[in-house]
């Protein structure tokens, strides 16, 4: 009886892992024409942007009801006061003044407050949606590309953290697919030296180096260690430390 094994190739630069697929990122090059302001999308993650967007504007109304409380409040009680020796005709001056002008800059700085809440969710959402994408391609079992962060982008550490990550596990995912194919070649070779007959050295010979491969498949997958979540204090710092082990 022969064994029959098909013949693996190790993947060649370039070419689509079996098990794993690869997802290129294409990032705009540099120096690309940025589109017009109008054209420009600042809501990508509507979800969470519009949250940020809507707790900034009741901070802000917060703000200006305190401070409309703290300037007309003590106007107000000095119109209506019955102790008043005057008219109050200088008092109701003051307080038509303030009226006609505080309303305007209190529009003013509600407005600069949603345009900046926009631009600083914009900063962390841009990088944060390809995060995700990223992250959920690897859980179905690609591998994508590295991404890219604006000049003005936040989360910078966090995007080299993951391509960090991606780029590790692709190397590894690379070297078990040669340790793979190397074996299943020498698996090959001993199927047919057990079919070309003879003293059967070259198949024993052919079967220990297949092992020897074996073993270096299994040295390969301990490098994989799954986290336990039973002490998530002991699992933080274990992965915080983990660089600096020699």
């Amino acid at each position: 009886m022969s064994l029959q094994i098909t013949e693996a190739h190790p993947p060649e630069a370039g070419s689509p892992r079996d098990s794993l697929s690869v997802s290129e990122a294409h990032p705009p090059q540099a120096g690309s024409p940025r589109p017009p302001f109008w054209r420009r999308r600042f809501i990508v993650d509507p979800a969470f942007q519009y949250a940020l967007v809507a707790r900034a504007t009741i901070h802000t109304l917060l703000v200006l009801a305190m401070v409309s409380v703290a300037l007309f409040g003590p106007v107000l009680l000095d119109l209506q006061s019955p102790d008043r020796i005057d008219d109050g005709a200088d008092t109701a001056v003051v307080m038509l003044y303030m009226h006609g002008r505080f309303w305007w800059i209190a529009g003013i700085c509600l407005a600069v407050a949603i345009a900046d809440s926009v631009r600083v969710s914009h900063r962390i959402a841009g990088p944060l949606v390809p995060m995700k994408r990223n992250l959920r391609a690897l859980g179905d079992g690609k591998l994508p590309g590295p991404l890219r962060t604006r000049a003005h982008d936040y989360l910078k550490q966090e995007v080299e953290i993951l391509n960090a990550a991606s780029a590790g596990l692709a190397r590894r995912i690379d070297e078990l697919q040669q340790a793979h194919a190397a074996t299943v070649a020498e698996l090959l070779r001993c199927s047919e030296a057990l079919a070309g007959g003879g003293d059967g050295a070259p198949a024993r010979e052919a079967l220990t180096a297949a092992q020897q491969k074996a073993r270096e498949v299994g040295q390969l997958l301990a490098g994989f260690e799954r986290i336990s979540a039973r002490e998530p204090a002991t699992a933080a710092l274990d992965v915080a430390v983990a660089p600096c082990h020699c």
